[in-house]
């Protein structure tokens, strides 16, 4: 496959902002945690269906279970997305790449910090400027993390 200069002209990059909230889990605590986030994505179409996105993002307050707060210190990767083309400004999209976090853990006696990577893989839909996605984020020996997520896009042409 060659990357058509025309083609990605038509649509160059793009902008985006996302709110969402991650179901998480983490090994050695009994309850799961939701944990919201805001992020940032940054995107380039590689041909008139593939587009290159770098996401970063920060936790938005914290989850309680018991004495343990925990909060998304960062969160974000790069990641590969495929569109189908609905037609009048819509789209389905299957996306995957490599997702990196970092989970604040906190009780009245201190607080630690961990960092985690994963391959990541989600779904999602576009209509004109807004989008709604699945994503599931992390997958490791120690924390599983899915979102769901809504956004604003912009293109710029």
């Amino acid at each position: 496959m060659y990357f058509n200069v025309a083609q990605a002209e038509a649509r160059d990059s793009y902008i985006g902002i996302q709110i969402g909230s991650a179901d998480t889990s983490f090994d050695g605590i009994s309850s799961d945690v939701d944990l919201d986030f805001l992020m940032i994505q940054l995107g380039v179409w590689m041909d008139d269906n593939t587009s290159i996105e770098l996401r970063m993002g920060k936790g938005r307050g914290d989850d309680s279970i018991g004495p343990l707060d925990l909060n998304i210190e960062s969160i974000g990767g790069m990641y590969v997305a495929y569109h189908w083309d609905l037609g009048k400004q819509a789209s389905i999209y299957g996306i995957a790449g490599g997702s990196s976090a970092s989970a604040k853990f906190s009780v009245s006696s201190g607080s630690d910090q961990d960092d985690y990577y994963s391959l990541s893989y989600g779904a999602g839909m576009k209509f004109s400027i807004l989008s709604v996605e699945y994503m599931h984020y992390l997958d490791t020996t120690e924390v599983e993390a899915d979102a769901v997520s809504v956004g604003l896009h912009y293109a710029f042409d």
